[in-house]
C-alpha cells in the first residue's frame, strides 16, 4: 500500500508541474514516470494476490466453522448416545447372569 500512494504522489506531483509547464517531460522524467507505473501495477497485482488469498484463507476457515457446528457436535453426541446404551447392554447382561 506504501508504494502504492508513494506511486500516486509522485504521478501528482508531475502532473502539477504538467499543468504550470505544458507537457513535456524529459527523458529522465519520462523513464521515472513509467518506472512507478508499473511498481504500482505491481504493487496493485501483489495486493489483489493477497486479497484473494486472504478470502480463500477466510472461505476455508467458515467451511471447518460450520462443519463443526453443525455436523461434530451431533455426531459426537450419537456417538456418546451408542457408548451409553451399550454400557447400559453390557451391565443388563451381567445382571442376567447372576440371575
Amino acid at each position: 500500500l506504501e508504494r502504492i500512494e508513494d506511486g500516486r504522489q509522485l504521478i501528482k506531483k508531475i502532473q502539477k508541474k504538467e499543468m504550470k509547464q505544458g507537457v513535456v517531460y524529459s527523458k529522465d522524467e519520462q523513464i521515472e514516470l513509467e518506472r512507478t507505473r508499473n511498481e504500482m501495477i505491481d504493487a496493485r497485482k501483489e495486493l489483489r494476490a493477497i486479497q484473494f488469498s486472504a478470502k480463500e484463507n477466510i472461505t476455508a476457515l467458515k467451511e471447518k466453522i460450520i462443519f463443526y457446528n453443525i455436523w461434530l457436535v451431533p455426531i459426537l453426541l450419537v456417538l456418546l448416545i451408542f457408548s451409553v446404551n451399550i454400557v447400559r447392554v453390557v451391565k443388563l447382561h451381567e445382571v442376567a447372569r447372576r440371575n
